[in-house]
């Protein structure tokens, strides 16, 4: 039988465990939630030989004062561009979670306060030329404390579920190029589904458009549309389901679906489908 001192101990171990075991959990689990305590400048950040460093910004828009806690992390992304964290000794061709300085790693901003993030890339000797990329991730640090009952034995938890976004950090080393295509394209009154599939040694980043066009040379109208459909390196493809606004058909039969995926970047790749009949 545990004496009281043991019991008050126990009972102190096992909050500390419960509060790690959450404080994970929400780390992992990145929601449209975590926006509301999270704001960032910036979606992405794409360095290349002339230009390693770039500046974040940090903003805190919550109403009392709250830490962050920056890392590196690897992410893979599935064929329907989910993206998934992987275990932290996992080692991949493309990644640059060694190639990644960043500065501060933790902070604590008041309520309106800024703070920018410095990250820049530090090459290795005879690094292939291609895309490397990793994901910052920029977690809440939970506040959780735990509580004393009236009994000195009992302990309470109360905490925040933790918010985390991750944003890529991306590297292309020396010359890159990429082409893209749209493939296994169908189409019908209410979705777009197709395959995306990419060549070369870095990623494609685009808007795809899906317009409805009544006949050659008529005015086409925009059903669907996707912005900043990304596939990444390594992968060489992913799959598409897009829901559709139906278009009014006057003249059934005659019409014409257009699908088109645009890099919006200088000499950023470009690829159209055409379905359907083109009279």
């Amino acid at each position: 039988m545990r004496t009281r001192t043991e019991n008050k101990r126990f009972n102190l171990c096992r909050a500390a465990t419960l509060l790690t075991a959450f404080a994970l959990l929400g780390a992992t689990t990145a929601s449209s939630g975590a926006l509301k305590e999270i704001f960032v400048s910036t979606k992405k950040i794409i360095l290349a030989d002339k230009n390693r460093s770039a500046d974040l910004l940090l903003f805190n828009q919550s109403t009392s004062a709250t830490s962050y806690r920056l890392s590196i992390v690897d992410m893979r992304m599935t064929e329907n561009g989910l993206l998934e964290r992987l275990p932290a000794n996992t080692k991949t061709d493309s990644s640059a979670k060694s190639l990644i300085r960043f500065a501060p790693q933790q902070v604590t901003l008041q309520p309106g306060a800024t703070q920018s993030i410095r990250i820049a890339i530090t090459p290795t000797p005879g690094l292939e030329p291609g895309e490397y990329r990793s994901h910052l991730q920029i977690e809440v640090v939970p506040t959780a404390l735990p509580e004393r009952l009236g009994d000195e034995n009992v302990v309470s938890i109360r905490f925040n579920m933790v918010a985390a976004i991750s944003l890529p950090v991306i590297y292309r080393a020396g010359k890159t190029l990429a082409t893209a295509e749209l493939t296994d394209v169908a189409v019908s009154a209410s979705a777009f589904s197709a395959t995306l599939r990419r060549t070369g040694n870095r990623s494609i980043r685009g808007d795809l458009s899906v317009y409805y066009e009544p006949g050659t040379g008529k005015k086409r109208t925009r059903i669907g549309f996707i912005r900043e459909l990304v596939v990444y390196v390594p992968n060489s493809s992913r799959q598409i389901e897009l829901p559709l606004t139906t278009p009014p058909l006057r003249n059934p039969g005659k019409g014409r679906y257009i699908a088109e995926f645009i890099e919006s970047s200088t000499n950023g790749v470009r690829t159209t489908a055409i379905i359907g009949d083109k009279g």
